[in-house]
């Protein structure tokens, strides 16, 4: 998969420890921030159509080079475009809400709390629309598919769909077993024929 709008940064989880990553939202009044960890294994090179997302020891999703050749896209979306309104959201087309899944979410802001915007991490490998109501006009409309990503100015009236806000139960979160993580085993060891 290709990533779009993402730029890798590093950030101290705790004294002492660095990660590189890509962060949604912020820290602050009314705000909440989620960092995604970026590996990428020493020494290799880095094929930018082979982005991926694993899971991490805890279950928390965790883009890795090199390991997913699938078509598709990791996004990073962001609702701030200059000061203006104040609240900016993500939306998407309800009968698309199976060609993705939401790795992050957060909620940025300004230093006073008086405007905020969302941000979210999104792993699609389908069709999918997101209407940006941006902090500042235009509003965006952005139309994936497994190759290509059109954005464009929001002008009149929004396509006739049913959508839903990026942070709606009903959207897909990552689950670290979807991505590999294994179903505990309460076998104790045993051979399922000797777990009786």
């Amino acid at each position: 998969m290709r990533l779009w709008k993402i730029l890798p940064r590093p950030y101290l989880i705790r004294p002492g420890v660095e990660i590189s990553g890509v962060a949604v939202g912020s820290d602050g009044p009314r705000q909440s921030c989620f960092i995604v960890p970026i590996y990428v294994a020493d020494g290799e090179g880095v094929d930018e159509t082979a982005w991926g997302v694993r899971p991490t020891s805890t279950g928390r999703p965790r883009l890795v080079a090199n390991s997913d050749p699938n078509v598709g896209w990791i996004m990073r979306l962001s609702t701030y475009t200059r000061p203006g309104k104040a609240v900016g959201q993500i939306l998407v087309v309800e009968n698309s809400k199976g060609g993705f899944s939401r790795l992050g979410y957060g909620v940025a802001g300004d230093a006073e709390g008086m405007m905020r915007w969302e941000e979210a991490l999104v792993e699609v490998q389908g069709s999918v629309d997101f209407i940006l109501l941006c902090t500042g006009p235009p509003d965006q409309l952005i139309r994936v598919t497994g190759t290509d990503i059109q954005q464009e100015e929001l002008v009149g009236d929004w396509p006739e769909e049913d959508w839903l806000r990026i942070d709606d139960p009903r959207i897909e979160k990552f689950e670290g077993g979807k991505y590999g993580i294994e179903e505990k085993d309460d076998s104790n060891g045993q051979r399922p024929e000797e777990n009786g």
